[in-house]
């Protein structure tokens, strides 16, 4: 079955694969950056839910940081996204107290 789109992608383009449309995305963080703006919200990209490394650059203007449920995830949002890490979890272990002091700035229990 041939899919018409709207644009053409090459032909030899991996599949399957994610694409982003960056004026969607930019769109998108300029809507929430000016709902932080008229509520005094923290607005955080929760990386459970999207952790597209390529799309950190055109979304950190207007988030103030991420959110993350693993070491990993707080890790990666701390190095590659940038300001505020929260990490939220219904426990820690003294470890991982320890391993997230390094990366986050709020711990949620």
């Amino acid at each position: 079955m041939k899919i018409s789109t709207p644009w053409s992608l090459p032909p030899d383009l991996p599949s399957p694969v994610y694409l982003l449309d960056r004026q969607k995305i930019l769109r998108n963080g300029q809507i929430l950056r000016d709902i932080a703006d008229q509520s005094g919200a923290t607005i955080l990209m929760a990386l459970k839910a999207f952790a597209q490394t390529h799309a950190f650059p055109v979304l950190k203007p207007f988030l103030s940081g991420t959110t993350a449920s693993s070491i990993h995830e707080a890790r990666l949002g701390a190095e590659e996204f940038g300001g505020e890490t929260h990490a939220y979890a219904p426990a820690y272990s003294c470890e991982d107290v320890r391993l997230l002091s390094r990366w986050a700035d709020h711990l949620v229990f």
